[in-house]
């Protein structure tokens, strides 16, 4: 994993609340609404922490391009998950 990755990852995971201190502040009678909604807020500000402290230097293989492998049409499953609207 790149530095980038694994500081994002490590960034995010530290940002957000465990369940067993959530539900420890739950018991304490913090209200389970804010400590949710606090716990997701934080995670767009720590990927913009995490991409201010390590930058991406290279050019992503996604960037402009990016191409989604749905199987073969033959597979039943392929069909039912890739189905398209044949209505006229």
């Amino acid at each position: 994993m790149a530095d980038l990755r694994e500081d994002l990852t490590m960034t995010s995971g530290f940002s957000t609340i465990a369940g067993s201190v959530l539900a420890a502040y739950i018991n304490l009678g913090v209200p389970a609404a804010n400590l949710v909604t606090s716990s997701v807020m934080s995670i767009p500000a720590s990927m913009a922490i995490s991409k201010m402290r390590v930058p991406e230097t290279e050019e992503p293989v996604t960037r402009g391009r990016v191409t989604i492998d749905r199987g073969l049409e033959e597979s039943p499953v392929g069909c039912f998950f890739f189905s398209r609207n044949k209505r006229n």
